[in-house]
C-alpha cells in the first residue's frame, strides 16, 4: 500500500543520487542488497530474496552475485577437509572466480 509506495519512492530517489554522484566525479558505487533464502521462488537460478526488494532492482545497471560454498580438498588421500570459499559471479557474463577463505 502507501508505506510500499513511498518506500519505493525513496530507493528511486537514493538511486538517482548515487547515478548523479557517480557521472559528476566519474567513478562507480557500489551497493550492497543483502538477499536471504526463498522457499518456493527461483530468482536467476537461486531461491533469494533481496532485502531492497524489486523497485530497487529496476534501479541498478550491473549485478554482481557473491555467493558462499563448500569445497572439500583432499588430505592424505584419506581424509576429506572442509574448506569455505566464496564464489564471485558477474552476472552479465559466464565469467566466474572462486576465492579462498
Amino acid at each position: 500500500g502507501k508505506e510500499h509506495a513511498r518506500r519505493s519512492g525513496n530507493l528511486f530517489h537514493i538511486a538517482a543520487k548515487l547515478k548523479k554522484i557517480a557521472l559528476q566525479h566519474k567513478m562507480r558505487i557500489i551497493t550492497i542488497n543483502q538477499v536471504s533464502a526463498s522457499f518456493g521462488k527461483c530468482v536467476n537460478g537461486h531461491q533469494v530474496i533481496a532485502a531492497l526488494g524489486m523497485s530497487w532492482s529496476n534501479c541498478v545497471n550491473a549485478r554482481i552475485l557473491l555467493e558462499r560454498k563448500e569445497t572439500f580438498m583432499r588430505y592424505d588421500q584419506q581424509q576429506r577437509i572442509p574448506t569455505n570459499s566464496s564464489t564471485i559471479e558477474d552476472c552479465s557474463t559466464s565469467d566466474t572466480r572462486e576465492l579462498l577463505c
